[in-house]
């Protein structure tokens, strides 16, 4: 077996890697590092949907050299039944958001969809943004930083979900902010340089037509634009 080191919201994880490729998990030390819960584990051994996924096997303890124990691990297939199933228990507002945080993080890792909740602070999948506003999409769509891993949080103030990252929200000493930088006055800046000049220079109406990508309406756009706005 070949142990990993790996991360989930920055909480160091390990992994066993058997000759066959496939990933094997330590299940305590799992749900203690991530989601600060016990798990009962005779209840998992005796229901044959999870033990057919289970082994003891032997690894060696982060931080702790020339020393290996032994623990009940579940592959991957079987994380993915156990995260399916897990949901956070309300508490104070700030340990409840992080909790929510971290297990929409690790759903997201095993690509568990985030979908058991009504209107979830995170989503570990990427949402429906077909009506959310132009610029946001030109913005969304045009950003090479979303990955298929990327947190994606609901905003406070307009409640649609935007990538959790100083793109889209305030960076604070606490994490991000509540709302998103356009409900906190602030616009969102889009990778495309050519886009966020004529979002600049005000090409609303342009951006828009850019969207819709009707070429005639296009073309008008660009030549009322340049006009009005004196480009040239």
């Amino acid at each position: 077996m070949e142990q990993e080191i790996y991360y989930i919201c920055g909480i160091k994880q390990i992994r066993l890697k058997d000759e066959d490729g496939e990933y094997w998990y330590p299940m305590q030390y799992f749900f203690k590092t991530i989601l600060f819960k016990r798990l009962n584990l005779s209840t998992y051994r005796d229901d044959e949907r999870y033990n057919i996924h289970m082994r003891v096997l032997e690894y060696q303890p982060i931080g702790v050299n020339n020393e290996t124990n032994k623990a009940w691990f579940i592959n991957t297939e079987g994380m993915y039944m156990l995260l399916s199933k897990q949901k956070v228990k309300p508490t104070t507002p700030r340990t409840t958001n992080r909790l929510q945080k971290i297990l929409a993080a690790a759903k997201n890792f095993f690509g568990v969809p985030n979908t058991d909740e009504e209107n979830p602070i995170y989503l570990s999948y990427t949402p429906d943004i077909s009506n959310y506003d132009v610029w946001s999409i030109l913005c969304i769509t045009r950003d090479t930083s979303i990955k298929h891993d990327t947190l994606w949080k609901r905003c406070e103030g307009c409640g649609y979900y935007y990538p959790l990252t100083k793109n889209y929200f305030i960076e604070n000493k606490t994490g991000f902010s509540a709302k998103c930088k356009q409900c906190s006055g602030r616009d969102f800046k889009c990778q495309n340089k050519k886009l966020q000049f004529i979002y600049n220079n005000g090409g609303l109406n342009l951006l828009f037509a850019l969207h819709e990508d009707k070429d005639e309406e296009i073309l008008k756009e660009i030549k009322k634009w340049i006009r009005e706005g004196e480009i040239i």
